[in-house]
């Protein structure tokens, strides 16, 4: 499995495509094929060594990501192979920027019809970023 993965803090070029052993589900948990990863804030200040939740490299950064339900782990109800799925984490817990990651089942909901991959795998973190600068750093208000 292919996984996009910081060993060293800096700008983009420090992000670097190495294969990585596929992870297996267990229980409680499904595997997602990933097809879309979101990149936030969080994100930038994780690769840059900014973030404090995000440790010491190597990492896998992706705090949210849309994928596909390959594999589900014993005592997973509700969710089944081929699920289209909105799927949040961490970094390195999993990280998204790979192929394949494997997420607490109660991480994941279905993605809604008529939302394209993209769209969904920014609806877990992204928004929160967006709302963070609007209201704290640029003080937006009503009137």
């Amino acid at each position: 499995m292919r996984s996009v993965v910081l060993d060293h803090f800096g700008g983009p070029e420090v992000l670097h495509l190495t294969d990585t052993p596929t992870p297996a589900p267990g229980p409680g948990e499904v595997l997602v094929d990933i097809s879309a990863a979101g990149v936030n804030r969080a994100d930038l200040l994780a690769r840059a060594g900014n973030y404090h939740r995000a440790g010491k490299p190597p990492l896998v950064l992706g705090l949210e990501a849309c994928g596909t339900v390959n594999r589900i782990g014993s005592g997973v109800t509700g969710l089944e192979p081929g699920t289209r799925v909105i799927a949040r984490g961490a970094t390195n817990e999993p990280g998204f920027y790979r192929e394949q990651a494997v997420v607490p089942a109660t991480h994941v909901v279905p993605v809604p019809d008529g939302v394209d991959d993209a769209s969904a795998a920014s609806l877990p973190t992204a928004w929160l970023s967006a709302w963070y600068c609007l209201h704290h750093l640029g003080q937006v208000q009503a009137g």
